[in-house]
């Protein structure tokens, strides 16, 4: 029956208001301005999530608006968090008259998950909650509300590596992926991002126009781009009264230079580090009073990268973990 479908794999029949419920609103939870050093990525990102929200303007001149895009790079550079800020930027581009009537929901799929010991079942699982997200839609637009959802497809080269030599559990899940694609019409509600450390393994089916539209590169910083990843970083690991006291850079080029080849989640552990080394020397560990310098910050990437990890004894001196003072998105 339509109103009883699973939420994701397994036998767990969870109605469509569960279903819903999963779902994530984050207009207002997130922005690009979360994310450092990507200023074309974000461009990118930026006029795709315009179109989204704007899909009478291609209706209008005869041209089919866009499915999907692809983003590829090394782990760490924020692909995650991206995609969430491209969710909440849809909503900022819908045209006032129809804001009060509009939904920007989020899901992210990991399709690892959906993989069963019983292989006709891999693909039922997929297949079955992707109607789900296309009945929850159409009840939306029965009461007058446009509801858009976007499908992150995160590790897109566990199912969409070219086929020959996968898994036929694999190649099933990627055949009912392909299915629910081409069977969307122009005016349906689901938009896609998928991410992968591998674009080179990709079947080429995925990347057709109707598709997945576009490949971005999400793999290096721009200019100047390092410095504002860690003032992010840092803001997020301090009250904004404690930010002049506590780190005290002036020689920003030393700490660029030697970061040049770290992820932006590499960079967030290595602020993490900072404060947890400020909390072990200051006596008072609500208020720290010792400022952090360039050399702080110098030795904790030297450390990073010999491998070697904060002690116990220095976390055990701390009393907690400081992770919880950095807003971590990054994958």
């Amino acid at each position: 029956m339509d109103d009883m479908i699973p939420s994701g794999p397994g036998d767990n029949n969870d109605n469509l208001d569960d279903m819903y419920e999963s779902l994530e609103e984050i207009c207002n939870s997130y922005g690009f301005d979360d994310v450092g050093g990507l200023k074309e990525v974000k461009k990118e990102m930026m006029r795709y999530a315009k179109a989204i929200a704007n899909p009478e303007t291609f209706k209008k001149y005869g041209i089919r608006p866009p499915k999907g895009v692809i983003m590829y790079g090394k782990p760490g550079m924020g692909k995650t968090l991206l995609a969430k800020c491209f969710a909440a930027e849809i909503g900022k581009y819908i045209p006032e008259e129809k804001a009060d009537r509009t939904q920007i929901l989020f899901t992210q799929l990991n399709l690892e998950e959906y993989v069963s010991m019983w292989l006709g079942q891999t693909s039922a699982n997929l297949d079955r909650t992707l109607k789900a997200y296309d009945l929850i839609i159409r009840r939306a637009r029965s009461k007058n509300l446009d509801l858009k959802i976007v499908v992150y497809l995160d590790e897109m080269d566990a199912i969409g590596a070219k086929r020959e030599g996968t898994h036929e559990a694999y190649q099933k899940m990627l055949g009912v992926l392909l299915k629910h694609m081409d069977g969307m019409d122009e005016n349906s509600n689901i938009y896609w991002i998928g991410s992968t450390n591998r674009p080179d393994v990709l079947d080429p089916a995925l990347c057709r126009p109707g598709r997945f539209d576009k490949l971005i590169e999400v793999n290096k910083y721009d200019k100047g781009g390092i410095r504002e990843i860690y003032k992010i970083h840092i803001g997020k690991a301090t009250e904004k009264s404690d930010f002049d006291e506590l780190f005290k850079i002036t020689r920003w080029r030393a700490i660029e230079e030697a970061s040049t080849n770290m992820s932006g989640a590499e960079i967030a552990e290595i602020v993490r580090r900072c404060v947890e080394y400020a909390l072990w020397r200051e006596v008072d560990y609500q208020n720290i009073k010792i400022p952090l310098r360039e050399k702080h910050i110098l030795k904790e990437i030297e450390l990073f990268y010999n491998g070697k990890q904060p002690s116990d004894e220095v976390r055990k001196r701390v009393g907690f973990d400081v992770r919880r003072y950095i807003n971590d998105e990054d994958k």
